[in-house]
């Protein structure tokens, strides 16, 4: 019974196929070729005005749907490929601690173009590069500021470690993203 069910599906699956009505157009047309000698204009009609117009717009259609789900499932291939290999960047290889970090720079060391790293960081994580990458810088400031061994460091020194190049953008990016100044956030935490 469930071989019937799945060999019923599988067929109207077929019928539904653009590829399935031009292979049956096909054999229509045949058919009325051998039908030609009965009534010979009519086919000639029936193949210029019917056949010819709607077998040349199901192939198109066959092949533009193929063309763009075989791109689309390229793309999104490729995307998994940056994004685990954006995650190994950032969580092992602790780039963003780089002051000097770009996304050109970014995505040569992941093996990508700025184009599709851009895209990955718009698409899945919702923000900008630099929102991105300034999330990662805060995240880290905020462990070496809760962490007993960094405490006789200097703000300036944090954030320099946590890679912002100065002492000024460390501390608008930091309440920008985190809600607090790092030292408010260090005092809050109750590291101070």
């Amino acid at each position: 019974m469930v071989i019937a069910v799945n060999k019923s599906k599988s067929i109207i699956s077929l019928v539904k196929q653009p590829i399935f009505l031009f292979i049956t157009l096909y054999f229509l047309f045949i058919l009325s070729c051998f039908l030609n000698y009965i009534f010979p204009s009519f086919v000639f009609k029936i193949f210029i005005f019917i056949y010819l117009p709607v077998s040349a717009f199901t192939l198109f259609k066959t092949i533009n749907k193929n063309n763009i789900l075989q791109s689309s499932n390229e793309f999104s291939y490729s995307l998994l490929i940056i994004d685990d290999n954006l995650v190994k960047a950032l969580n092992e290889s602790l780039v963003f601690l780089n002051p000097d970090l770009n996304i050109k720079q970014l995505a040569r060391d992941i093996g990508t173009n700025e184009k599709y790293l851009s895209q990955l960081i718009n698409k899945k994580y919702k923000t900008s590069y630099s929102n991105f990458i300034n999330e990662f810088r805060v995240n880290y400031a905020k462990k070496l500021l809760l962490d007993v061994e960094y405490e006789n460091y200097t703000l300036q020194s944090i954030g320099s470690m946590s890679g912002f190049k100065s002492k000024s953008s460390f501390n608008l990016t930091f309440k920008k993203i985190s809600g607090f100044t790092p030292t408010d956030f260090k005092l809050r935490k109750g590291a101070v």
